[in-house]
């Protein structure tokens, strides 16, 4: 970018920053906690690396919500931002795009021409949430061991998507005799940096949530998108939830069909981020699984 002639483009505007540097330090380092009405890049490139991905996260931090950010290629925001991984795309787009977040937290594209917005994703109709329910982060050790985590959430733009935030431990949460006010359990800090076991621990949780049609959600802090940044995967993935969208593979979710009661002897692996809530669990004590691999995303039925 040309600075200065860019900077005599945007002299109208009574505040404007500029930052130069690759890392999330870079970006601390000059806007503080500086929130913009518009972020304007071209710098953004097809980079899947962990200090890229905190990059896009930080910059997306420092963006009021009701902001628009201005990038030169759609295509990127319709892998990076929105997480999805999707080599069908086409290749990088010349001309400027406009986006703006949804009332889920989640950018869609912004037509000047209009004033309409369109889905990024293309994904059906959006379903509304009614009302404001709570969050339930469930953690294998104290419940105070992630207060950074909560307040992390609370900063997001999807924060209003729930109430209140409830850090308890599996324990606590397998002994709790109502969760009618749980939108989402969230299972943080589980054994292994890529693949999880489904613990004896976490069955009774497991069961409650699914037979009461609750959405129950993995969230792998080690690694993938959300490197490190395990608040941004479960505010994505609440606001996906609510738009329906975890049919779409697009987002690497994992679907899981129970056919029994999973027992204490039978161990279920979980990948990545998301688990389906549309699960029916019937007596079978000896079930069969299949694997199937759909678009490196891994479905057992």
């Amino acid at each position: 970018v040309n600075l200065e002639e860019t900077r005599k483009k945007l002299e109208r505007f009574p505040s404007v920053s500029f930052i130069q540097g690759d890392l999330p330090e870079d970006i601390h380092t000059n806007l503080g906690t500086s929130s913009f009405d518009i972020v304007i890049t071209n710098h953004l490139a097809y980079d899947t690396s962990a200090s890229q991905n905190s990059l896009l996260e930080e910059v997306y931090r420092f963006l009021d919500p009701r902001g628009y950010l201005i990038v030169s290629d759609k295509n990127y925001i319709r892998k990076q931002v929105n997480g999805i991984n999707n080599d069908s795309l086409p290749e990088p787009s010349e001309g400027v795009s406009i986006f703006k977040r949804d009332s889920f937290g989640i950018f869609v594209e912004y037509s000047a021409d209009d004033g309409r917005v369109d889905t990024v994703s293309n994904s059906a109709a959006v379903t509304y949430p009614t009302s404001r329910k709570s969050l339930y982060l469930v953690l294998e050790s104290k419940p105070t061991s992630r207060p950074d985590l909560v307040e992390s959430l609370k900063s997001l733009p999807q924060a209003r998507l729930f109430g209140d935030i409830h850090t308890i431990t599996l324990q606590e949460a397998a002994s709790m005799g109502k969760l009618d006010d749980a939108v989402f359990l969230v299972l943080l800090e589980l054994e292994g940096p890529f693949l999880y076991t489904i613990t004896p621990e976490q069955y009774p949780i497991l069961q409650k949530f699914l037979i009461a049609q609750k959405d129950v959600m993995w969230v792998n802090p080690y690694g993938g998108q959300s490197a490190g940044k395990p608040e941004y995967a479960i505010a994505n993935g609440i606001a996906r939830a609510m738009r329906n969208e975890y049919e779409d593979h697009r987002f690497s979710v994992l679907q899981l069909s129970i056919e029994s009661i999973v027992t204490y002897e039978q161990t279920c692996w979980i990948y990545d981020v998301l688990v389906k809530n549309h699960l029916h669990i019937e007596e079978n004590s000896q079930p069969e699984w299949e694997y199937i691999e759909i678009d490196n995303a891994l479905s057992i039925a």
